[in-house]
């Protein structure tokens, strides 16, 4: 795109919100390479051995598509951190409520909305979303009341 942050395996739109009409636009097509998220997860828990990984995703409007293809292999993560969009940027973005619905049916619970767009308050368009694996959450409430 125009402006890199805002670089997509999706086309973007400008329906909703303009106000990145001119960075969100496309400069220059490139082939890139991917892998799924279990191929991913797979080649680094191999790498690094690590037992409590946290998905962090900033995929420009392809986060939820990311998850929906993996479900399998979601649930090793402890939480995740997924951009939802308010205001969708681009084609394939989907709705923050339908974003939220799915990551519960996979087993995540909300446990913070971070604002990542401060620079044009009042409008909100997208905001960071941070889940935590509902059996988790249930281990800490069941900690928390033992211990009143």
């Amino acid at each position: 795109m125009s402006d890199s942050q805002f670089s997509s395996l999706s086309t973007p739109r400008h329906d909703e919100v303009d106000l990145f009409r001119y960075k969100n636009s496309v400069k220059k097509a490139v082939l890139v390479k991917t892998e799924t998220l279990a191929t991913a997860y797979h080649r680094l828990e191999q790498r690094f051995h690590f037992k409590a990984p946290f998905l962090k995703m900033d995929t420009q409007g392809f986060d939820v598509e990311i998850v929906s293809h993996a479900r399998s292999i979601v649930r090793n993560f402890v939480g995740l951190q997924s951009e939802l969009a308010i205001k969708k940027l681009y084609q394939d973005a989907v709705d923050f409520r339908q974003a939220i619905s799915i990551y519960e049916k996979c087993g995540f619970e909300m446990s913070a909305f971070i604002p990542n767009n401060f620079g044009h308050f009042p409008r909100l368009v997208e905001t960071d979303c941070i889940m935590v694996r509902s059996d988790l959450m249930a281990i800490r409430r069941k900690k928390n009341i033992t211990s009143l």
